[in-house]
Parts: C-alpha cells; structure tokens; sequence
C-alpha cells in the first residue's frame, strides 16, 4: 500500500525579490520578470490521495477536485495512443476538444456538477518530463514542454490577457478567490483539467485553499509568453482578442508558508484528471523521493543508447559498460533507503527497477559476445521502454466551465441565472460591434471599386 505523505521539496518564490505592487496593487507586492526561476526549494510534506485516509477533494471544499474520465471510450483511445506515440497531433486535438465539449462531470465529493462549455485549442497541450526534471526529445526531435518548476497561479483576474479581453468585467463574471477580493456567486469558471497519461515522476501537487494566506503569499508577477499569445486565434479567442501586446501575462508567485498543506496522487493515470480554477489553485510539480537514482540511471541508458546509435569504438562501450555496474550498484543501495523510509511510490520503484534489469541485458551482450557478434541494437527499444516507465506525461485543457451545487436552493440559482445571462449578453454585444465594423469595411471595399 502506497504511503500516507511523502518529504519532497517544492520550489516558492524568494521573499527578498518581493517590492511594492504599481500595478496591479497586489497587497504582498510583485516579483520582477528577471526573478522568475529565482526560487528557494523549502522541504515539504505532499499528502497522498491514494491513501485510504485521504480526503475526497472538493472545489468548494479544498480549491480543486478530480473527474472521472473513464466513461469515455473515444477519449480514452485518444489518450492511450499520445502515450505509446508521445506525440500530440493536431486531430488528436481537435477530437480531444471535440469530446470534451458540454460534457459533465461530478466533483470527487458528490457536492458540484461541472459542465465544460468551451474548451480552447490555445489552452490544450501536452508535457513530458524525465525523472528530476530531464528533458524529453520526442520523436521528431523536438524538446517537450517540461514541468512546473515553481509554485503559482496560472492566472489574475485583473491582469492581462483578461484585462483586455473583457474590458475590467472578469472579476465580476468569473469565480475566484483573490487578495482582497472574491466572487463566489458566479457559476463560471476559468477551469484547467489536468490529466495525466503517466507520472511516475514530477507529479502535480495542488494546495488546498484553505491553507493559503493569499494576503501575504500571494505575488503578482509579470509571465512572458513570447509570441505565443499574438498568434492567430480561434473560437472564442478570436471574438475576444484587441489587437493589444499581451507579451507578459499576470499570473501569481508563491511563497511558502508553513500551514501550507499540498496534495497529489502516487498513482493515477487517463482515466482520471485535475481540476481547478486557473484564477486561484494553488499548484506545482515537484520531484519524489528516489527520483535522482532514477535520474542517474535514465541519463546512463542515453549514454548507452547514444553510443549504440552512433557506432562509437569498443573503446567508449567498454566505459560505459565498467561504469554500469557501480551505477547499478549506487542505484539499488539508494532505493533500499528509500524503501527504508516507505518513501518510494509503486511507479517509481517499478520503472527504477526495470532501468536496472535493462542495464544487466546490457552487460550480458558485451560479457558473452566479441565486438564482431554482438548485438546491440536490438536493445535500444528495450532501453528505451524502460526509460518510458519513468517519464511523466499530461494533457492539459483549458475551458470555461459552469459549476453547480448539486443541493442549490432558488437564491442560489437566480444568482447563477443573472449571471449567464450577464455573460450571454455581454458577448452578444461583442458580436454585434464586429458584425458591424465588417460590414462598414465591406461598403467601403464596394465604394473603392
């Protein structure tokens, strides 16, 4: 049985990077752009979903919650193939959008019913991470996207791209909970569906809400995004987009605080997946314990495949191959502290333990064969597959979502009512000024012929 808690560091903003907020007038103060990675990893205690004791995570409850994905055959196709590929292809997208769209889920406690009314293309990707953070090179040759490194918020509610995308109004149409200021009436939310295809390692770790002392761990702070948001936008997106420079994103810091308590699953896989406003949840990756022995032996099997691959002289196998066994050796002394401590998550030892056994198939090709008879490339998809079992991998998906209370009473409901309808008509206005700015250019196109 998997453990309660595991001892983990998670990276926080630096609190000597911290000044007074200009900008946004954020009350613990903003961090510079050039301090983004400047980060101070304290020791933290993750609590296991998995453990019989756990809590049953509830957006209300804890800030965030888990779906149950399972019911969806094509959906689950989908995910099954990017993680034998590794490759998220564009119709894979659009079918992922496709099946998410208006479909329903129920909060892992039973108290919210969430309806996905318009995931966007811009906000669904996949990354892929090796053990302590390794780069992943997919098969085209391209680095995925890694994991987090520091704890955050994905977005401001008074900051850019909402900020000018509606115009001042999203504090007043989205659900949040801010420093200083909260909607809790609104049904609608700016959600992120986390799902993950297999994390043996950097895992997603989510704060629960009320752990956290938004007042005075909360930073503002400016994302550059490069011209990730000038490209062309679709959907929704295109409706809402000014034309404005939304190269630096806000988006929030972290520093830590002791009360803070954080979550995650040692085991979890497609069939399931994360969610949470984008507003306000608190999340992060973090390495597990035995994650470096892990790392060790992965980077050793690239070493080794490398050699293969390229053809390199006996002389640089023969390295490779005497450094094998201490390695081995170093790996499996480390692991026996760490199982020690109950400290080792099933997927982690699995895939560490599997590194090993490909590293012995090794040794026995270059023990039992001459240069001349061996067969070495034959065992770079072994290696490789072995690799797989310690490589994490996510979709994630960004949507507006309409969150309900399965128990709401007629305030309620009228509240949430007033609400869409704000919403509805604010876009069909929006609607209406293009509609007329297009057909204004298209007289005047008619008038210079």
């Amino acid at each position: 049985m998997e453990n309660k808690r595991y001892l983990t560091k998670i990276g926080f903003a630096r609190p000597e990077d911290i000044h007074v907020d200009n900008i946004t007038h954020t009350p613990a103060g903003r961090i510079d752009t050039k301090h983004r990675y400047h980060l101070k990893q304290h020791s933290t205690t993750i609590n296991n979903l998995n453990h019989k004791d756990s809590i049953k995570p509830g957006l209300a409850a804890h800030g965030f919650t888990v779906l149950n994905l399972s019911t969806n055959t094509k959906l689950q196709q989908i995910f099954a193939n990017i993680r034998t590929t590794g490759l998220f292809t564009t119709l894979s997208k659009q079918n992922v959008l496709q099946e998410m769209l208006l479909s329903s889920f129920q909060s892992s406690d039973n108290k919210h019913t969430i309806r996905i009314i318009n995931p966007v293309s811009e906000g669904l990707f996949l990354r892929q991470t090796g053990p302590n953070g390794i780069p992943i090179t997919d098969v085209n040759g391209e680095t995925s996207m890694g994991s987090a490194k520091n704890a955050h918020v994905d977005n401001n509610v008074d900051g850019t791209p909402l900020k000018q995308y509606i115009r001042g109004w999203a504090p007043w149409l989205f659900h949040h909970i801010s420093p200083g200021k909260t909607n809790l009436w609104s049904p609608l939310y700016i959600m992120r569906i986390w799902i993950p295809l297999y994390q043996p390692v950097r895992p997603l770790v989510i704060m629960d809400q009320n752990t956290f002392n938004r007042s005075t761990e909360q930073i503002a702070f400016h994302l550059p995004t490069g011209d990730f948001m000038k490209k062309s936008k679709q959907g929704l997106s295109k409706i809402l987009s000014t034309g404005e420079d939304l190269s630096l994103v806000d988006v929030w810091h972290i520093i830590h605080g002791k009360q803070q308590e954080w979550y995650f699953y040692s085991d979890m896989n497609h069939t399931q997946g994360y969610a949470f406003s984008t507003l306000d949840g608190a999340h992060t990756s973090c390495s597990l314990p035995g994650e470096e022995t892990a790392s060790l032996l992965f980077e050793h099997i690239n070493s080794i495949v490398d050699a293969i691959e390229h053809k390199s002289e006996d002389i640089h196998l023969s390295k490779l191959y005497l450094k094998t066994s201490s390695i081995i050796n170093d790996a499996n002394d480390a692991k026996k502290k760490v199982l020690k401590r109950s400290q080792i998550t099933i997927g982690l030892s699995t895939g560490i333990e599997e590194m090993i056994r490909c590293l012995h198939m090794f040794q026995k090709e270059m023990n039992g064969s001459s240069q001349k008879n061996r067969n070495l490339i034959q065992l770079i998809p072994v290696l490789r597959l072995s690799q797989s079992l310690v490589i994490r991998q996510s979709v994630e998906i960004t949507s507006l979502a309409i969150v309900t209370r399965n128990d709401w009473n007629y305030y309620d409901c009228l509240i949430g009512l007033v609400v869409v309808v704000m919403c509805v008509k604010w876009l069909l206005s929006r609607l209406s000024k293009r509609s007329k700015v297009f057909s204004e250019n298209k007289k005047t196109r008619k008038k210079k012929e």
